[in-house]
């Protein structure tokens, strides 16, 4: 066929070589992960390739978190850190002086919809740049079946169109929160209970309302008070989550590299090991802990592959939270914004599991429950601010994409639940341990394998090693 992807190589007078046909890569996908991993494949690309980006969205780019209409959602890291290219730094900030001049410093919390314009931006530069070997194709569908077929991978859109290609690469960002506990149809239908917290159904009609209460107390909620706050809610937020813990202030007076540890941990440490490891930097740094975070962070993948298997759990079970709210820190903005509702009584913080919902007269009831004390609290809205699902059996139930991919074997779990199974580069596992040939994965659903793989600094790196890989 005569396109314009196609190119025929002459090696001889007497022998022709077959047509150079793309390398076709499809990415399931269209937010931070996917999209940065087809600007990757573009700036590598030396041959002939095709990209299919699938995208259920009208938007490519934004994904969760940066489609947000908020401007009080702020990114929790400094403008400085935000490059989308791990070459290049101070990327973003050049962006945003050409942009948004003089209104953001490299210390600066942006607000995510202004990152999300950064994202697409770039994506737009990379289609308008591309070499002329390459060719892209956006579609809007959801991918709701992948299966390998010999050499290639069929892929069935809800558009009733099939994509056809060699390698896949599973951008699917964080998925939605599931219940903690049984909820009623009802009670999300009359917007009582909020199963997700990234749907309008969250603030709608907030301002008659006197108790918001949710369920977690990290970004997630943190992201829902002050959008809250912005709509109208006058009432008092109740926040219930197990450890008792919100997450702590961006800090840092000085950024800048960290001096490499002391000692190194044995090959197979533990987590007291951990936890120690962790106070002897701390002390080693005048008790700046910030700065040991910063250190570790790179660190993290290779450590937690190092974790023995019961110590991985046990970490999750007693230490994550605490690892969380010190890892996971958000601006001062938002932190003075909490630290005033709770001065004017508008904020309460409780500790502790849900384990019932109940609707008396158009109000829910929740019970709480610690350790052996029990408390019932009563609210106009119940939003489920957990978190997103990480179980892929369980995301299966609804999610026809993984349902696909987990009965045809062509993936698996990791034995954490936190995603799939999959080589740290990303090449995903079968049922049967095997490394696919054709499936890859990025962010999110590596969560169990790398643990830290979630975030901005991570999430490049990774799209720019795996987009090198599918290219060689």
């Amino acid at each position: 066929p005569q396109t314009s992807d196609v190119k025929r190589i002459t090696i001889s007078k007497r022998t022709m070589q077959p047509v150079d046909t793309p390398r076709r890569i499809a990415i399931i996908g269209g937010g931070l992960s996917g999209t940065l991993t087809a600007i990757q494949l573009l700036r590598q690309c030396q041959h002939a390739l095709h990209i299919d980006l699938i995208e259920k969205n009208a938007e490519v780019g934004l994904g969760v978190a940066y489609g947000t209409a908020f401007a009080e959602h702020l990114l929790n890291v400094p403008a400085r850190n935000m490059s989308l290219f791990p070459d290049d730094p101070a990327h973003f900030h050049r962006w945003l002086a050409q942009v948004h001049p003089g209104q953001y410093e490299p210390e600066s919390f942006v607000p995510r919809m202004i990152y999300g314009k950064y994202v697409q931006q770039t994506w737009q530069a990379a289609l308008r740049n591309k070499p002329e070997a390459a060719s892209v194709a956006v579609h809007q569908a959801r991918a709701e079946a992948a299966t390998p077929e010999a050499s290639q991978v069929r892929i069935r859109l809800d558009a009733g169109d099939d994509v056809m290609a060699g390698k896949v690469v599973l951008a699917l960002g964080n998925f939605s929160p599931t219940d903690p506990v049984a909820v009623q149809p009802e009670w999300v239908d009359q917007k009582q209970y909020v199963r997700n917290p990234w749907t309008q159904q969250a603030y709608d009609s907030l301002a008659s309302l006197q108790n918001l209460l949710l369920i977690g107390s990290g970004l997630t909620a943190l992201d829902v008070i002050m959008a809250a706050c912005k709509q109208g809610f006058r009432g008092k937020f109740h926040l219930v989550s197990s450890h008792g813990r919100l997450p702590l202030p961006y800090t840092d007076a000085n950024y800048g590299s960290e001096p490499p540890p002391v000692t190194l941990l044995s090959s197979t440490p533990t987590v007291g090991e951990l936890i120690t490891y962790f106070k002897q930097e701390r002390s080693r740094r005048h008790g700046n802990w910030q700065a040991v975070m910063r250190m570790l962070r790179p660190l993290v993948p290779e450590v937690w592959q190092q974790l023995p298997l019961p110590e991985k759990r046990l970490f999750l079970r007693r230490v994550s939270s605490l690892w969380n709210v010190h890892r996971h820190r958000v601006s001062e903005q938002v932190t003075r914004t909490v630290g005033l509702l709770r001065q004017t009584g508008r904020l309460f913080h409780y500790k502790g599991r849900v384990t019932l919902l109940d609707c008396d007269q158009g109000t829910m009831k929740v019970q709480v429950r610690n350790g052996q004390h029990r408390q019932c609290l009563s609210a106009d809205r119940v939003v489920n601010c957990t978190g997103p699902c990480s179980d892929v059996e369980r995301l299966a139930h609804t999610d026809s994409l993984i349902r696909s991919l987990l009965e045809s074997g062509s993936v698996r779990p990791d034995t954490l639940r936190m995603g799939f199974d999959a080589l740290p580069d990303g090449q995903l596992l079968d049922a049967a341990g095997v490394p696919s040939p054709c499936l890859y994965t990025l962010g999110p659903p590596m969560k169990g394998i790398l643990f830290e793989c979630t975030a901005v600094p991570e999430i490049r790196e990774q799209a720019r090693d795996l987009a090198g890989r599918l290219l060689r």
